[in-house]
């Protein structure tokens, strides 16, 4: 049974069995949860291993990459706009970004940009190798694949099941 550290409200009980159990199962090898509500730290709990050989510990304050974050956090800012009726999951994203209808995306909607079935799925062109580039070669790429994003074209119709 593996051991998590920390702390945590009582209300948060199944949230550490949840971690606890992960580990333990070997779904994980080691994790921390954090949760703070309205300013208030409500969960701080940690556990495990930091290595697959299980020979470093997890510890509070264990550095660990974190990845797609900003998915979940448009999906919500887009949800709060959709709830307060700034933003319709049936418009045409060219209603909010006339830029973006070119090259056959003229009848994309909000909705498919959010679900992933818009048919944009890739860059046009090669992505750069950041390694051996100069700073200001990447900054030029960087706002030329900016731009090329907002005039790409389809690869796949959007809301099919391709996309």
């Amino acid at each position: 049974m593996a051991t998590i550290h920390g702390s945590y409200e009582d209300r948060f009980k199944a949230v550490a069995l949840l971690l606890q159990a992960s580990i333990t199962d070997g779904k994980d090898i080691g994790a921390s949860i954090f949760v703070n509500i309205n300013g208030k730290d409500v969960v701080n709990i940690w556990g495990g291993y930091v290595d697959e050989t299980r020979t470093r510990e997890w510890q509070e304050d264990t550095l660990v990459n974190v990845w797609s974050t900003t998915k979940t956090v448009t999906s919500l800012a887009a949800l709060i706009c959709i709830e307060r009726g700034l933003l319709d999951p049936f418009e045409k994203v060219a209603k909010y970004w006339p830029e973006f209808a070119v090259n056959g995306k003229e009848d994309i909607e909000v909705r498919h940009l959010l679900s992933h079935a818009s048919g944009l799925c890739s860059w046009a062109q090669k992505v750069i190798n950041v390694h051996e580039r100069t700073a200001c070669e990447i900054y030029t790429d960087f706002v030329h694949l900016k731009l090329g994003f907002s005039t790409g074209h389809l690869q796949f119709g959007q809301g099919s099941k391709d996309a």
